[in-house]
């Protein structure tokens, strides 16, 4: 949140500073001091229209003797809809802190298919606050999951199969050391073979 406030700081500046350059240009076309606008910058002064968003839902009539009961077809609205629409429903980020409340920040794969080599949390471990590093050995009984099959695990064990994958996780007494400590642990991978086919 902090960098894209800076960045759109950054952006209304420079809209700004587009827009004196062109006010500049038409009030002294011909002073060679004034800097003219380059053409791929010219749309960044215009002021765009956006239409208010719409939406239609279509259902259809049912049978006047339906029970109440009975759902099907009829156009049931979201149960958390009107609070959500209303701005009254509660999140994670709402609900006031606990003492002694710790975060969570997951530590995903960035390689597709790869076997890890190594995890060096040392610098994630000297971030203030941190004081854990979760990995598959830290859950208790299996780290096999899924809904049916139980063929995911809950933290990658020695194989990583997507990019996003989760490794490990690290907890911290804040969301941004959590975060930061995230960002700091070093992994090595050995790439494997993509797997391109169902086959």
């Amino acid at each position: 949140m902090v960098q894209f406030r800076r960045t759109l700081t950054l952006s209304f500046f420079f809209k700004f500073y587009l827009s004196v350059l062109q006010k500049l240009g038409q009030d002294f076309q011909n002073d060679i001091r004034v800097e003219s606008i380059p053409p791929d910058y010219v749309s960044a002064t215009e002021l765009f229209h956006k239409d208010p968003p719409s939406a239609v839902q279509l259902f259809q009539e049912v049978p006047p003797d339906q029970c109440p009961m009975d759902v099907v077809g009829q156009p049931l609205p979201h149960l958390s809809s009107l609070k959500q629409a209303t701005g009254e429903a509660l999140y994670c980020d709402d609900l006031p802190c606990f003492e002694k409340e710790l975060y969570l920040a997951l530590v995903t794969s960035t390689e597709a298919h790869a076997k890890i080599s190594s995890i060096d949390t040392s610098e994630a471990l000297k971030v203030p606050g941190v004081t854990h590093f979760l990995t598959s050995k830290d859950v208790p009984g299996s780290n096999q999951t899924g809904q049916i099959l139980m063929d995911e695990t809950v933290f990658a064990d020695g194989v990583v199969t997507c990019v996003g994958h989760v490794i490990g996780a690290i907890v911290a007494d804040t969301e941004i050391h959590a975060h930061t400590a995230a960002k700091a642990v070093k992994i090595t991978y050995e790439k494997l073979q993509p797997i391109i086919t169902i086959q």
